[in-house]
């Protein structure tokens, strides 16, 4: 059962005039979700997919108009745009997901390379290095492992699932390494089997 104050957010179908992306806090003495209010700014369409950063402050949407990806800060109890990432998908996205420590938001979409991982760097999400080896179709879902160490996107085309291993180091400046370096760093995604 989840803890006082957690986050369940979903998305809906674009209704003329209605809400589109909705939010809820979960109380467990009632055992019940509250509704937060409206998004401040509504998804411009349809939300396919939905995501919550483990520590609740923030929930992400995925769908098919731009900017493609719109993240909310929730810690006000009435979700809050934040500014879109510099780097957005350039098309319809379809999936979404946080890894379990909430530094990383990745983004499943429509054309190459079918997946954009952005890292949180305190104030805004910052796009990190695309996978060595994309998937090899349209982005239809992803998720991570509990533990954060691989990440799987699902794609339209075979072999249908892609996962990646995810790195762990990073350079003394604080840097990924670049994607062909040999050793890993967080937030660079490699192809780890299929």
């Amino acid at each position: 059962m989840g803890e006082a104050g957690d986050i369940v957010a979903v998305g809906s179908a674009n209704q003329s005039g209605q809400a589109n992306g909705y939010v809820y806090t979960f109380d467990p003495v009632s055992d019940s979700l509250t509704k937060m209010a409206d998004l401040d700014t509504r998804l411009f369409s349809s939300g396919y997919g939905a995501a919550v950063r483990p520590d609740n402050a923030h929930v992400a949407f995925s769908h098919p108009g731009v900017p493609y990806v719109s993240i909310y800060d929730v810690t006000s109890g009435s979700p809050t745009k934040l500014a879109d990432p510099a780097v957005l998908p350039t098309t319809n996205a379809r999936g979404c997901a946080y890894d379990p420590s909430g530094r990383f938001l990745a983004v499943a979409y429509g054309a190459a390379p079918y997946v954009i991982v952005y890292e949180y760097d305190g104030a805004n999400y910052v796009k990190v290095d695309d996978p060595d080896i994309p998937p090899t179709g349209s982005g239809m879902g992803v998720a991570f492992s509990a533990d954060g160490t691989i990440m799987a996107v699902s794609h339209n085309t075979a072999p249908y699932l892609s996962i990646y291993e995810v790195g762990e180091s990073i350079n003394a400046e604080g840097a990924p390494y670049s994607p062909h370096s040999s050793r890993r760093a967080r937030g660079d995604y490699r192809a780890y089997g299929v």
